[in-house]
């Protein structure tokens, strides 16, 4: 049985779901210090107009705002991953998951000979650059700021574990999640999970530790690095 402690600093929801499936992959409960490394807040904004020929979300939180907003899509729905989608499908919108990153989510676009208005609902914050790769390639895209991540500090608790020398696996998924290690000395035994090549760049000397990159962008990989590395 594993003795690391599990270190999630998704939003709180997020940290239990993903809590809930390691536990269940490992079969036995396993000690976790949940402290989110931001929190979403809401961007008042008004889109030019509710329906366009297709949206594109790169996370839950735009699919989300999208409803909020009241957008529509006449066609398909672009989803970087089954968050987005699954959260795009439960507002009722017809949506594709390209199951990868962003990268993966331009190449799909750009093969599919779009026709009409394309929308990006996306948060102040981007990974990559969609539209100016879509650009690129003569496919215009506008984008609508929906929402930003507000960092927050980490708890007193997850600090002191952290700069501790006892076992911890701590999965990023997203490059500003490595925000929270700002200011914080990681201690020996620390176990970074990171979802993608974009993310471990992010940790620069933040982290002069253990990196392990998940074999691809999506929950599936990151479940299973980061539980391999809890029972290792």
């Amino acid at each position: 049985m594993t003795t690391a402690t599990l270190l999630l600093c998704r939003t709180e929801a997020k940290s239990l779901e993903f809590q809930r499936a390691v536990e269940t992959k490992v079969g036995h409960g396993v000690e976790t210090i949940i402290s989110p490394a931001f929190r979403i807040e809401d961007i008042e904004t008004k889109p030019a107009k509710t329906s366009y020929d297709h949206l594109i979300f790169t996370s839950a939180n735009g699919a989300l705002r999208a409803g909020q907003l009241g957008l529509r899509s006449i066609s398909t729905v672009f989803c970087v991953g089954p968050a987005s989608a699954s959260k795009a499908r439960a507002l009722g919108f017809e949506a594709i998951d390209v199951g990868g990153d962003v990268n993966e989510l331009t190449s799909t676009i750009k093969t599919q000979n779009l026709k009409g208005s394309l929308l990006h609902v996306s948060g102040e914050h981007v990974a990559g650059d969609l539209i100016g790769d879509l650009g690129q390639a003569n496919i215009q895209v506008e984008r609508l700021v929906a929402y930003r991540q507000v960092p927050l500090p980490p708890t007193t608790e997850f600090s002191n574990c952290l700069e501790s020398g006892a076992p911890k696996v701590l999965p990023f998924f997203s490059p500003r999640a490595t925000l929270i290690l700002e200011g914080v000395n990681a201690g020996s035994n620390t176990y970074i999970i990171a979802m993608s090549e974009a993310v471990a760049d992010c940790l620069g000397d933040r982290c002069k530790f253990d990196i392990t990159i998940a074999q691809s962008p999506n929950f599936r990989a990151m479940l299973d690095a980061t539980c391999a590395k809890l029972v290792s």
